[in-house]
């Protein structure tokens, strides 16, 4: 399980279609159900029910949706701060090393 999976299901859930999480997440239909069917197979459950061309989510999805909801979040604020460590204004300098090898070749320095 990955968050992409999660995130998909969570905004599948939110939206009530995979053509409108598709939408909002700048990715094809397919893309949900795939990424949705994935999951689905590795926790050994279903979480949507299909209709004809719709589908809709089951008890257990309501049920896990606050949690994938969570974990979402939580892995966006996870790099969203990672992100901002490595931010200039972190405090954070970055030194850079310049080599040359010719003119100091032999010499050392103490």
């Amino acid at each position: 399980m990955d968050n992409t999976q999660l995130e998909y299901f969570v905004e599948a859930i939110r939206a009530g279609s995979y053509r409108k999480a598709a939408l909002s997440l700048y990715v094809s239909p397919q893309a949900i159900a795939q990424s949705i069917k994935r999951l689905e197979k590795e926790l050994g459950i279903q979480l949507m029910l299909r209709r004809g061309r719709g589908v809709a989510p089951t008890p257990l999805a309501f049920e896990l949706f606050p949690y994938a909801e969570r974990l979402v979040a939580g892995f966006s604020d996870f790099a969203m701060r990672a992100r901002a460590s490595t931010a200039p204004h972190s405090g954070q300098r970055t030194i850079r090393l310049g080599v040359t090898e010719a003119p100091l070749r032999g010499c050392l320095f103490t």
